[in-house]
């Protein structure tokens, strides 16, 4: 085998020195010299050719296995490294999309924000506008109102025009006005549904049953429209008999009474309806429970200390009687069945008006005092005249009448009292009660009350008795005085 590869070798020279023309000699000449030396140190062995072969083909295969996993592996490398590359691109593609998206939607948030906000403005300063606009127009219309309020005072709510008039702008329900003026409205409506005259009285009542019906859900009336209401419903169940009237007209009152604790009509329009019971009733069981209604109102009247109570009812009593005469038919019999109960409620209208002359300044007041004194002086005896004190008891000692000369001059239902040349004059108010006949004296000055002393009389043939009490508002029972009640009993005879 060596001496094969040498030949080859040889070989191989010879060939390169006949290309290279001799030139190269020396040099082949020389790796012939290092060939020899390295078959002879042992570098090359001899192998069978088949093993040779094999051993070769193997090599070669291990090699160009060798090169082709360097290159998959190389490849493998380089095509993770491109993946990689491609997916960090992508990757960084996609989050600038989200981020871009992100930023997106934070600007379409915003823009819709801002679209929210205009709206949201744009509505708030539509009703801005629209309520300063309905402010504005209300004033106007709470102008027209009161116009209207005026006019029907000033008509002193009388007329057919004015009715329909008042009712139309009620009505309109492009009107806006403030509550306050739409109930006043509704009151003055009532009001000149009742003082305008009408041939037809039961379709006058109808409508101001409808007004009260129509409103009273939606508006806390005023006592008075109550009051009118119950007015109207009273006059339709003394008309026809109908429960259902009769029993909003008691509710009517309730509401009335309720909103002004001080408002008399609704008590003076309770009685008249016990008394229409009174009259309608169908048995002894049913005028009883009319008579028991009776004195349960004149009991509240008696618990309620309002010093405009009695006088308003006193006050509607009289029209009614003036205006209806189904209603003087029962407000006498009333009086005649009760007058001890109107004979307290009328001393309480002198002595409430007389008391308060700053309040009740009206000439009404002033007549109603007189047309009182007059009436109660109608149904006592006649004690016109001068009368001599010639008894004077004090805390139950007797004083010398000369001592404490008194002078009583009557005249009608004012008095004029000489003590030792000393003048007292203000009126007198004469009590026909049905167990006792009781007598106030209203001391004034220059028409102001100064004091009310409570007592009580008795003409015994020519001699006058007077029991006062001075130092207190309780009326004596008796004529009786002692060191405990403090009162004054004095004998009165008249002079010639």
């Amino acid at each position: 085998m060596r001496k094969l590869l040498f030949l080859s070798a040889l070989f191989f020279a010879s060939f390169q020195l006949q290309a290279q023309d001799s030139v190269n000699l020396p040099k082949i000449q020389k790796q012939m010299d290092s060939l020899q030396k390295r078959v002879d140190d042992g570098n090359y062995t001899r192998i069978p050719k088949q093993d040779f072969e094999k051993i070769l083909k193997t090599s070669v295969e291990n090699e160009v296995s060798d090169s082709i996993k360097k290159w998959i592996a190389f490849l493998a490398t380089l095509i993770g490294l491109v993946g990689f590359l491609i997916a960090a691109y992508f990757k960084s593609q996609i989050n600038t999309q989200v981020e871009q998206s992100k930023k997106l939607g934070d600007i379409t948030e915003t823009i819709n924000n801002l679209l929210a906000a205009q709206t949201s403005f744009v509505n708030d300063s539509t009703q801005i506008i629209d309520k300063k606009i309905k402010s504005i127009l209300s004033f106007a219309w709470d102008d027209i109102a009161e116009a209207k309020l005026r006019l029907a005072k000033e008509k002193a709510y009388n007329g057919t025009e004015l009715i329909q008039e008042i009712k139309s702008f009620l009505e309109n329900k492009e009107i806006e006005v403030r509550t306050e003026k739409r109930i006043a409205l509704i009151e003055v409506l009532m009001r000149c549904y009742y003082q305008t005259p009408d041939n037809n009285e039961q379709e006058k009542y109808k409508n101001m049953i409808q007004l009260l019906r129509k409103y009273e859900t939606d508006y806390e009336l005023l006592p008075e429209t109550y009051a009118n209401a119950a007015i109207a419903l009273s006059n339709s169940y003394d008309q026809y008999g109908i429960k259902a009237d009769r029993d909003t007209c008691l509710e009517s009152c309730d509401k009335s009474a309720a909103r002004h604790k001080d408002y008399g009509e609704p008590y003076a329009i309770k009685l008249e309806v016990f008394m229409i019971d009174h009259k309608k009733a169908f048995d002894d069981k049913e005028r009883a429970a009319a008579i028991e209604n009776i004195k349960r109102i004149f009991n509240a009247i008696d618990n309620n200390k309002s010093k405009v109570l009695c006088v308003q009812i006193i006050d509607r009593l009289d029209r009614d009687s003036n205006s209806v005469p189904s209603l003087k038919e029962y407000n006498t019999d009333l009086e005649k069945m009760f007058p001890a109960n109107f004979v307290e409620i009328k001393e309480r209208v002198c002595s409430d008006i007389l008391s308060d002359r700053n309040y009740f300044n009206q000439d009404w007041h002033t007549k109603m005092v007189e047309d009182i004194l007059q009436d109660h002086l109608l149904k006592s005896p006649d004690l016109d005249g001068n009368w001599i004190c010639n008894k004077l008891i004090k805390n139950g000692d007797e004083i010398n009448a000369k001592d404490d000369f008194e002078l009583l001059a009557i005249n009608g239902s004012g008095y004029i009292l000489t003590r030792n040349k000393i003048e007292e004059q203000g009126l007198l108010h004469f009590l026909p009660y049905s167990k006792i006949t009781g007598i106030n004296f209203y001391k004034m000055e220059k028409d102001l009350l100064i004091e009310i002393i409570r007592g009580i009389y008795k003409q015994e043939n020519d001699q006058l008795v007077i029991c006062l009490n001075y130092i207190s508002d309780k009326r004596p029972e008796e004529f009786l005085s002692t060191k405990e009640n403090q009162f004054v009993l004095a004998y009165y005879t008249k002079s010639v």
